[in-house]
C-alpha cells in the first residue's frame, strides 16, 4: 500500500497539544519532509475557512483544506460550499438561551454553515451538549448535529461532517481513499479515520478516536504528527 496524502485534522493533532495553537518545529518540519516526497496533506477540521487558508500559506500545505466540519473546502485558491444547508438558525436560539454557559466563536463571523461555541469554565461539555440537542429537537432543529471537538461545541448540518470532508478531499485531490493515512485526536475525527487505509490516532486522542485507528503513536499531538509522517515515509519506502 503506497499512501498518496495524509489528511490530518489540525487543533491538538498538528498542533503542540489542545491547550494552544502552537505548532511544533517537528511538526513543521516533518509536513515538509512528507510533501517533498510526493505525499499530499491535507486538513479536515472545524476551523472556519479563513483562519486554514491561512495556515495552508503559511505552512505550504499542498492538499485540499476543509473547514467548517466538512462544510467548506479551499483548495488551489478556490472556495467551495459543500453545505446547502446552515446552522446559523440554531446557533442563535443556542446563544439565546445557553447564554451564560457559552459564548460563540470569534470565528462565527465568518463561518456559513458549522457554527461553534465555547464552554464557559465549570461547565460540563457532555451534560451541555445532551441539554443543546433536546433542545434543538424541542425547537424543530431535527437536522443539526451538535459535537463537542474537545474545544468548542459545533452546531453542524447533519448532512455533513469530518467523514463527508475526508471524502470531498479525496475527491478534490484525485486520490483514492484507499491511498490514504487519516491522523486525529477527538471524537468528532473518528469517522475521517475510518475512511481512511491508514488509520491514526495521536498518543492524547480520544478512546473511540484510539478505538478505529491501526496505529497509535507513542507521543502526543504535533510530536505524534511527525512520528505517523515517519512511518507513512518508511512505509512508502518499502513499496
Amino acid at each position: 500500500m503506497k499512501i498518496r496524502m495524509l489528511v490530518a485534522d489540525l487543533d491538538g493533532t498538528i498542533t503542540e497539544d489542545r491547550g494552544t495553537y502552537r505548532v511544533p518545529l517537528e511538526a513543521l518540519e516533518a509536513a515538509r519532509r512528507l510533501q517533498e516526497a510526493g505525499v499530499l496533506l491535507g486538513i479536515v477540521s472545524a476551523n472556519a475557512i479563513p483562519v486554514l487558508a491561512g495556515v495552508a500559506r503559511y505552512l505550504d500545505i499542498r492538499g485540499p483544506v476543509i473547514g467548517e466540519t466538512g462544510c467548506m473546502a479551499y483548495y488551489r485558491e478556490e472556495l467551495i460550499h459543500l453545505c446547502r444547508e446552515s446552522a446559523r438558525e440554531a446557533a442563535e436560539l443556542v446563544e439565546r438561551d445557553f447564554k451564560g454557559q457559552l459564548r460563540p466563536s470569534w470565528q462565527n463571523v465568518y463561518r456559513h454553515h458549522d457554527f461553534a461555541f465555547r464552554i464557559a469554565p465549570g461547565v460540563e461539555p457532555s451534560d451541555l451538549v445532551a441539554r443543546i440537542r433536546e433542545r434543538l429537537v424541542e425547537a424543530g432543529f431535527e437536522s443539526i448535529h451538535v459535537g463537542y471537538s474537545g474545544f468548542a461545541i459545533h452546531l453542524t448540518p447533519l448532512e455533513k461532517g469530518k467523514a463527508y470532508g475526508f471524502r470531498e478531499a479525496c475527491r478534490l485531490a484525485g486520490v483514492d481513499p484507499s491511498e490514504t493515512a487519516a491522523i486525529g485526536d477527538s471524537d468528532m475525527d473518528a469517522p475521517m479515520l475510518e475512511l481512511s487505509a491508514l488509520p491514526i490516532a495521536v498518543s492524547n486522542a480520544d478512546p473511540r478516536v484510539k478505538s478505529v485507528a491501526r496505529i497509535v503513536t507513542r507521543r502526543p499531538s504535533g510530536y505524534g504528527f511527525s512520528e505517523a509522517v515517519d512511518l507513512i515515509l518508511s512505509l512508502n519506502a518499502k513499496t
